[in-house]
């Protein structure tokens, strides 16, 4: 009923949880038989959060020190559910982008910038750094990733670059389900040279019925590389 509805879409989840949570919807007619097992295939799954990646490429000099890499302002939570989720009858209908009768796009405004963190650190090593964020919505205050090398603090802007510069009038907004990559190459002038790529992530498929092995628990198996 609506009443049930409107507390599903309530759910929330904060950004230091040690999960990720998902969604999925498949609408199927089926009947029940006694004894029997009712199949109804897969159900793909979406997530509720992006995925921010800032990899240093082969080619960046080894010579460089690479210290630590934040990002300011981000959302301290986010909703479960995507916004449109009513409106699909199945997962893959569901438009992962900001716009469309169907969007995912559906970020809860809790800003770092009105707690005592207002910037949180990427992890990882060996060159290849990540964070997972809720939604964000860079339209008003955008967020911003800075990266430390030899000592110097670089911007990075969730934008399209070109040449090594982000482009005017190009701000993506941070979306569920998304990974946006950014690959530093080298250093030229004064300024990193920067590679950068948003793209959708790949939905988790979930089986629905018997499993004969213990079925993974783990988000990232069908991410991309």
């Amino acid at each position: 009923n609506n009443t049930r509805l409107a507390d599903l879409a309530s759910i929330t989840y904060n950004q230091n949880a040690e999960y990720i949570p998902m969604w999925g919807v498949l609408k199927s007619n089926f009947n029940f038989a006694a004894g029997e097992r009712t199949d109804i295939g897969s159900i793909d799954l979406l997530r509720a959060m992006a995925k921010v990646e800032v990899n240093f490429a082969e080619s960046f000099p080894s010579d460089y020190e690479i210290g630590t890499i934040t990002i300011s302002p981000y959302n301290t939570q986010g909703y479960c559910l995507p916004a449109g989720y009513t409106s699909v009858d199945a997962t893959g209908e569901l438009d992962r982008e900001e716009a469309g009768t169907a969007h995912s796009f559906n970020p809860l405004d809790s800003p770092s910038t009105n707690t005592s963190q207002s910037s949180i650190e990427f992890k990882g090593e060996n060159k290849n750094y990540y964070i997972y964020l809720p939604e964000y919505d860079n339209s008003t205050k955008p967020a911003k990733i800075q990266v430390t090398v030899n000592g110097e603090t670089y911007d990075l802007e969730f934008k399209d670059y070109e040449n090594g510069a982000p482009k005017d009038g190009t701000q993506y907004d941070i979306v569920r389900n998304h990974i946006y990559r950014y690959t530093i190459t080298g250093v030229n002038d004064g300024k990193l040279i920067i590679k950068y790529k948003a793209m959708p992530w790949e939905l988790v498929t979930s089986e629905i019925g018997y499993a004969p092995q213990p079925m993974t628990t783990n988000p990232f198996s069908n991410e991309d590389d």
